[in-house]
């Protein structure tokens, strides 16, 4: 079976997953909903330019917060 190599996009949501799921879960405090604001900010990531982006790690974690507020 061959390893597949993920897209750049997934593989820098994959290195900062738990930071980003954490802090969703600080401010919701349920799980679920943390899970669904970390889908709906990687629906977003994946159709951004990220050779535009310094701080992807800063847009990513700005964009779980700016989500979270829908659930909250």
């Amino acid at each position: 079976m061959s390893e597949h190599a993920a897209d750049p996009a997934t593989e820098v949501l994959v290195v900062h997953r738990n930071l980003l799921c954490t802090a969703a879960y600080e401010i919701l405090g349920s799980a679920a909903d943390a899970e669904d604001v970390l889908q709906d900010t990687r629906l977003r990531w994946v159709k951004l330019d990220l050779a535009h982006l310094r701080e992807q790690r800063a847009y990513l974690r700005r964009g779980v917060i700016v989500g979270d507020r829908e659930y909250a």
